[in-house]
């Protein structure tokens, strides 16, 4: 019996990817890149406008400036139109910036009057304006050999006039499973019988690593039966065998596939569930003999099976491993087994929770699970840094909290193979498999590992604050950004709208956005200043400071409400931490 690591790294070192083939682009999503492939042309490809509006010179197009409509610019042709200083073009999305122009105002930022336009707000150069290759660069590598190709891939691929793109060989599978006890769908079940389950899950696995299953049989335990499958099913690159890899009497997989000649390289596995797993090689066949039990299967086709379909379709190293996403645990788990353990479970809300009996038969508890947790042997609980993952045909992945408030690091795998991932964490829900595993994974730096705890417990704040504010904010119809904006209000008198732009990151004109739609609700009022009359001024009104006062004062409650439950000492502290992470973020 080997390590499941030291049997992944055997079987993978014996896989070979298949010969590349050239498809259309719609046949080749979830597949992988068989050659990098850079763009031909930049994009945009040209100067064009983000917005409808008028393209004009920035540096004269000032609040209450009059400008000379010149021309009209549509999307989809060139009229090799020209902008001077004092004058502007119509232009709509998507069309080419006019030789002169800088920048673009949006229409909702001037006023019509017959053939010129007044301007409401000042204009910065560069502004709603696409520069030629901001996004791409002509030459840039746009997908590696062995990336999976996903929707948003091809949307790029044909961006660039691409109709065709080389990937990896289609893998095709045959899948056998076995058992006198075992009845297909359709027919009478007789005392002691079941129905067959294992080739609609592996079936269904193939499909999410987009394998093809060509040829799925039932044996019953008779040896010329079984014999006379295999030979027809090694004909195909992978073989997949589903029950009679144990040592009873009635598992006769091994000696049939030896009596054809294969070459058994591993038997048995230290992982719980999954411990009679076979993998061998019968001429170019790679053959996955895996547990009856339909739990084991599941976990073993993840662990082994799937890894290699990947490696044969072309996969980089780094797609054949799980996803990994932050979890938590919400009780104490214990491996007192010399095998690593997955327990199945449900992950929601970053939480994660052992579901359903803990056997390899309870195929229920799976169907209601959607991670998988790893326990190595000996581990008894989750105290410090873990991991979780998940497989990617089950979508929803979370954990939970701790009634005794004990906040568990876990990382879980996403069911999108074409996330990161480490060394610690498989998923179920990888390749749209559908489940999902979490791996232990011990500690080495103290400081890293206190600091991924706060982050988990500052991101928890900061997730029951905007939660809190969201449902403030509401009945207003006020969003985050505009509270923000009327918070730094609050502590000024007036604000200009350069100003306003520079606190909240915005350019002129997007700040300009965000205050009509405050001044059309009431909360702040617009003016321009007698000194300069191309200087828009901004300041709350009552309404808007009731707003920021109710809300901060429930702020100053909730918090209070935590100071309670502290020594004197445990707030003096607490303040005294928050003060030094305040003083630090404000000199960045």
């Amino acid at each position: 019996m080997i390590h499941e690591e030291e049997a992944r790294a055997q079987i993978l070192e014996t896989i070979r990817p298949l010969t590349a083939r050239r498809v259309s682009m719609l046949k080749a999503l979830d597949c992988f890149a068989a050659q990098d492939c850079f763009a031909r042309f930049p994009l945009p490809n040209f100067d064009n406008s983000a917005m409808d509006g008028y393209a004009v010179v920035a540096s004269t197009c000032r609040a209450g400036s009059r400008l000379q409509i010149v021309g009209e610019q549509p999307a989809g042709e060139d009229r090799q139109l020209r902008v001077s200083q004092g004058e502007a073009v119509r232009i709509f999305t998507g069309a080419p910036i006019p030789a002169g122009a800088d920048a673009v105002i949006m229409q909702e930022d001037v006023t019509r009057d017959g053939n010129e336009i007044i301007a409401n707000v000042d204009i910065d150069r560069g502004e709603f304006l696409r520069r030629r290759g901001c996004d791409l660069s002509e030459g840039q590598k746009i997908l590696g050999k062995g990336d999976r190709i996903r929707s948003v891939t091809l949307a790029l691929l044909a961006s660039q006039g691409v109709e065709e793109i080389e990937i990896g060989g289609e893998v095709r599978a045959s899948l056998i499973t076995t058992g006198d006890e075992l009845v297909t769908a359709g027919q009478p079940l007789q005392l002691g019988q079941i129905y067959e389950s294992n080739s609609t899950l592996l079936r269904a696995l193939f499909e999410r690593c987009s394998a093809v299953s060509e040829s799925v049989q039932h044996c019953a335990d008779h040896s010329e039966v079984l014999i006379a499958a295999l030979k027809v099913a090694v004909k195909s690159p992978i073989l997949v065998i589903a029950g009679g890899v144990s040592v009873g009497e009635h598992d006769l997989v091994q000696s049939a596939l030896r009596s054809l000649g294969a070459k058994i390289d591993i038997w048995r596995v230290a992982v719980k569930p999954g411990k009679p797993f076979l993998f061998g090689r019968l001429g170019e066949c790679a053959i996955f003999g895996l547990p009856g039990n339909p739990v084991s299967a599941f976990v073993t086709f993840l662990r082994f099976v799937r890894p290699a379909v990947l490696k044969m379709m072309g996969a980089s190293d780094s797609a054949l491993e799980l996803p990994k996403i932050p979890a938590r645990l919400d009780v104490d788990l214990t491996n007192d087994g010399e095998r690593t353990h997955y327990f199945r479970g449900r992950l929601e809300q970053g939480k994660f929770k052992p579901v359903g009996r803990q056997e390899s038969h309870a195929l229920f508890g799976l169907s209601q699970s959607n991670a998988l947790l790893q326990l190595q042997p000996g581990e008894k609980r989750f105290e410090s840094i873990k991991r979780v993952a998940s497989t990617a045909a089950w979508r929803e992945i979370g954990a939970w909290r701790d009634d005794r408030r004990r906040n568990l690091g876990l990382d879980l795998i996403s069911p999108s193979a074409s996330f990161d991932s480490t060394h610690a964490s498989f998923s179920l829900n990888a390749l749209n498999t559908e489940t999902v595993t979490a791996f232990a994974r011990d500690p080495t730096d103290q400081i890293r590992g206190d600091a991924e705890r706060l982050s988990h417990i500052i991101l928890e704040m900061q997730r029951c604050f905007v939660l809190h504010l969201c449902k403030e904010l509401a009945p207003g119809n006020v969003s985050f950004p505009q509270f923000f904006l009327l918070a730094y209000l609050d502590h000024k008198e007036v604000l200009t709208m350069s100003a306003i732009a520079q606190k909240m990151g915005h350019t002129t004109a997007a700040a300009s956005g965000l205050v009509a739609r405050l001044e059309n609700t009431g909360f702040v009022v617009r003016s321009v200043a007698r000194e300069d009359r191309r200087k828009v001024m901004v300041c709350i009104t009552p309404k808007g400071s009731a707003l920021v006062r109710r809300i901060r004062e429930e702020m100053v409650g909730n918090i209070v409400k935590i100071m309670e439950h502290l020594t004197p000492d445990e707030q003096k502290a607490w303040l005294h931490i928050y003060s030094k992470i305040y003083d630090f973020c404000q000199s960045k």
